[in-house]
């Protein structure tokens, strides 16, 4: 039984993964990831050096695109994730009878989580993270069992391995102590112990050099160009993302532990199972117990209490979470054996029962989170990011904002080499000098005058005047919809050309043929968010089709009323703006 189920526990979340698994660029990281993959580069801060070494041996697999290379990457990790959940519940369920089934319970309900598969199914580290924390929990209970010390350094050093791939591997320190403390107390106070747990855990870390022997690849992606040590320290010490959180408040502080959120996650019947089974685990399980609260205490808690995130950025910590879903998916492996119980005393067999219970969740499980989580025909990022450059004039310059405005056009331009003719500027990284040292930007501006506008002290508004001003006097400039509309710039005309700006001296009409040039697909089957930035594109088609109708109209051009009506097709909240403009046949 024990090696069917342990199959069952990869390949079943394996096809479910693959079923879904999203075949191009997404937004958010994607793009850049797997960028920086195809070409071993230096994605941001800390640059995440072990996702790209091992994500881009899969860009040798001789099936499919280089995004549905990486994104397969996630889905084995995260698969693999779903095989140690089992190992880990078999150490947990070690005295309970048909433990084989009630810990296969537990790795599909882990693996059918909302968070935990929405990232095994696009280019993303957690899966990747997620497995080597679960590892390391894993060896902590062989160590339990055996009480070999070879499992306990061999954590050491997946904490080492961890922190390089995700830093919420930092849980892992606690747990290891825990373990180390309930087994074998001195070995806290032994100096050669804990300076073998040290070395393993620095042992772990040196994956980190490729961050200063790859930055002396200019042909690669290099983020904070850490050649030089205090680059190097500023990238895996993420310096550039450490800004002043909101004021901290007992009613902000409940609302960024919502990102913490199981009914989301695992939907109503799942969600009984774990309470009733933590319930039920609380005498029965006391190692376990204590380990689940280290790391909801630590990580859950201590993410929201570290990042302290503005209300609008809260998103962001949801799938830091996903280790304490892990560790809570074993106890519906506890409840289905607590319900088996009651059902055996009316004479039916406990098999029955749980292989019952697991179908029961599992079918709700797929029913609850499977359309949220398909992205099999999902092309929006890419058919956007492409649309862009496509608006684009011949050996321009692109400002963009954002990491989804930019990250998909960095895979088309450096993976595909789609337009690279296009140079693109990354408007929040305009004051970084690094920045201005990649290949295509390194001559763009006279080094001079980037030193007068960094050391002028503009103001964000007034360095981006000074940079399109200059830019302009050779190249035509564009901007995206999110530099317009997060960046006042007074005093300057841009008009609206496809899905971007173009900076004028004088005003003109819209260049509406370009959009006789794009493709765009799956708003029609949008069913639901895949993610904000998704969300966002849409509504950036409808505001560009809207700003390009009112253009056409103000010149007098008649069929500047179709934009509007296709802009209140995506958006129909565009309605009263449209019947303000004058067109009321919508």
């Amino acid at each position: 039984m024990r090696k069917i189920s342990i199959h069952l526990s990869f390949f079943i979340p394996f096809i479910i993964y693959l079923i879904t698994l999203c075949p191009q660029v997404s937004f958010f990281d994607s793009g850049e990831l797997i960028s920086s993959s195809n070409s071993l580069g230096i994605s941001h801060p800390p640059g995440y050096t072990l996702y790209i070494l091992l994500s881009h041996i899969f860009k040798y697999i001789p099936i499919g695109s280089i995004p549905f290379k990486i994104s397969l990457f996630s889905a084995v990790f995260g698969s693999l994730c779903c095989l140690v959940l089992y190992l880990i519940s078999l150490e947990v369920f070690k005295e309970y009878e048909k433990k084989e089934l009630i810990s296969l319970a537990s790795s599909f309900a882990f693996a059918l989580s909302f968070t935990h598969w929405s990232q095994s199914v696009v280019a993303e580290v957690y899966s990747l993270s997620t497995f080597i924390i679960a590892t390391a929990v894993l060896l902590c209970f062989k160590y339990k069992s055996t009480m070999k010390r070879q499992y306990l350094y061999f954590s050491c050093f997946l904490v080492g391995i961890g922190i390089v791939a995700h830093y919420t591997a930092l849980v892992l320190v606690p747990v290891i102590i825990y373990f180390a403390y309930r087994q074998e107390r001195k070995i806290l106070f032994d100096i050669r112990q804990l300076s073998l747990g040290i070395f393993f855990i620095l042992l772990g870390l040196t994956s980190l050099f490729h961050l200063p022997f790859r930055a002396w690849q200019t042909n690669a992606l290099v983020w904070g160009d850490p050649q030089y040590f205090t680059q190097f320290l500023w990238v895996i010490l993420r310096e550039g993302y450490k800004i002043p959180g909101p004021e901290r408040s007992l009613s902000l502080f409940f609302e960024q532990m919502g990102s913490f959120n199981l009914y989301r996650e695992f939907g109503v019947l799942t969600l009984f199972f774990i309470i009733f089974g933590f319930i039920m685990a609380i005498k029965k399980l006391k190692d376990f117990i204590f380990v689940s609260l280290i790391v909801l205490i630590v990580l859950n808690v201590g993410v929201v209490i570290y990042g302290n995130p503005i209300p609008e950025n809260i998103f962001l910590l949801e799938s830091f979470h996903t280790p304490g879903y892990l560790i809570l998916s074993v106890f519906v492996g506890s409840a289905i054996y607590e319900l088996s119980s009651i059902f055996e005393r009316a004479k039916i067999k406990r098999v029955y029962t749980i292989i019952s219970f697991i179908f029961i969740f599992f079918i709700s499980m797929i029913y609850y989170n499977f359309k949220k989580n398909d992205w099999s025909d999902y092309y929006i990022a890419y058919d956007y990011a492409k649309n862009v450059l496509k608006s684009c004039e011949r050996n321009s310059v692109l400002l963009t904002w954002g990491d989804s405005g930019a990250f998909p056009l960095w895979y088309l331009q450096r993976v595909e080499k789609y337009r690279t003719d296009v140079v693109l500027v990354h408007t929040p990284h305009i004051d970084a000098y690094w920045y201005w040292n990649e290949p295509d930007k390194i001559n763009l501006v006279e080094k001079n005058k980037l030193y007068y506008m960094w050391g002028a002290g503009l103001n964000q508004e007034n360095a981006l005047r000074f940079l399109i001003k200059d830019l302009s006097a050779t190249k035509k400039v564009h901007i995206d919809y999110s530099t317009k509309y997060s960046v006042l710039i007074p005093g300057m005309i841009f008009i609206p050309d496809g899905l971007i700006y173009t900076y004028v001296e004088t005003p003109r009409s819209s260049k509406k043929d370009i959009f006789n040039y794009m493709v765009i697909r799956g708003f029609e089957n949008f069913y639901e968010l895949k993610d904000l930035d998704t969300e966002k594109a849409k509504s950036i088609y409808a505001y560009c089709f809207f700003d390009v109708g009112v253009n056409l109209l103000l010149a007098g051009d008649s069929d500047g009323k179709k934009f509007i009506k296709k802009a209140v097709e995506i958006i129909p909240e565009l309605r009263m703006s449209a019947l303000s403009m004058g067109v009321t046949d919508i």
